[in-house]
């Protein structure tokens, strides 16, 4: 017979071993939704540029690391500009959107 300590023990080990994945899945969502948000901001021409947005989530649990990246060579100069174009900036403004709560 489980002592109410003892019920109360392995709870918290059920809840402890919860945590790591709870924080994994959040990551992932929420590097995903600023992905998505980041795509739609995203000028098109051809499509290549939208389409190249990626997340790449690697650890695990509590030691998990993310990032978004788009591999397409010209992504940096529509993101900052350049002498004959304006920036357009669909990353740092979601990521500003990010910062404030918004997304």
């Amino acid at each position: 017979m489980l002592s109410g300590f003892d019920r109360l023990s392995s709870a918290l080990r059920r809840v402890e071993d919860s945590i790591p994945a709870a924080v994994e899945a959040r990551v992932t969502a929420l590097l995903e939704r600023f992905a998505a948000k980041v795509a739609e901001r995203t000028p098109v021409d051809s499509g290549r540029l939208r389409a190249g947005w990626r997340v790449v989530v690697s650890g695990r649990g509590l030691r998990i690391a993310g990032a978004v990246s788009n591999s397409v060579p010209y992504a940096r100069y529509v993101e900052e500009g350049t002498a004959k174009t304006s920036p357009r900036g669909m990353f740092a403004l979601t990521l500003a959107d990010l910062r404030a709560g918004r997304l």
